[in-house]
C-alpha cells in the first residue's frame, strides 16, 4: 500500500525535507525522477523490454528537445534536458516533467 500526502502550502515541501521519515516511513516526492515503486521479477524484465523497444525513440526524443534546448528557440530559457525514458507511473497521459533527484522541485522553482 502507498500512503499519499497532497501538499499545497509552500511551506510543505522545505518542512518534509527536514523530517525526513515518520513512524519509519520514509517520505519520497514523487516528482522526483527517481522513484522506486515496488515490482515483481516478471514486471522488471518485461519493463526492460519495453525500454530495450522504445530507446530509439527516447533517444530521438532527446536529441530533438536538447537541440531545441540548446540551439533553438528555447536556448535562453536556461533549460537543460538531462535523460527521456519511458515510465510506469503515468497511466493517462503521454509525457511528464520530472526534478531530478537532487534537482529543485517546481514549488522551490517558483518560491
Amino acid at each position: 500500500d502507498i500512503e499519499v500526502l497532497m501538499l499545497s502550502d509552500h511551506l510543505d515541501e522545505p518542512c518534509l525535507q527536514k523530517l525526513a521519515d515518520y513512524e519509519g516511513k520514509k517520505f519520497v516526492s514523487i516528482q522526483k525522477a527517481d522513484v522506486k515503486l515496488d515490482e515483481t521479477e516478471e514486471e522488471k524484465k518485461r519493463f526492460s523490454k519495453i525500454k530495450d523497444m522504445y530507446k530509439p525513440l527516447t533517444d530521438w526524443w532527446k536529441d530533438s528537445l536538447t537541440d531545441l534546448t540548446e540551439k533553438g528557440a528555447m536556448k535562453d530559457a536556461g533549460v537543460k534536458v538531462e535523460k527521456v525514458e519511458i515510465s510506469k507511473r503515468l497511466t493517462d497521459s503521454p509525457v511528464v516533467v520530472v526534478t531530478s533527484q537532487f534537482g529543485y522541485s517546481a514549488q522551490q522553482e517558483r518560491v
